[in-house]
């Protein structure tokens, strides 16, 4: 539905869902608990990297 009202872009759903689910369920083999940021900064950041690369401009 989103697609079809201009609030998605208009990208491969296969590719998009794979994307989606990868960057969700891959941080944990590069996310250290030692490392610069914590798990809720790179929580944000990856849901702000999501949010905008989904959403039409």
């Amino acid at each position: 539905a989103g697609r079809r009202t201009g609030e998605l872009r208009d990208l491969d759903p296969t590719v998009a869902v794979f994307g989606l689910l990868g960057a969700c369920f891959w941080v944990y083999k590069w996310y250290r608990a030692d490392g610069r940021l914590t798990a809720t900064e790179v929580a944000s950041i990856v849901q702000a990297l999501l949010a905008n690369g989904y959403v039409a401009r």
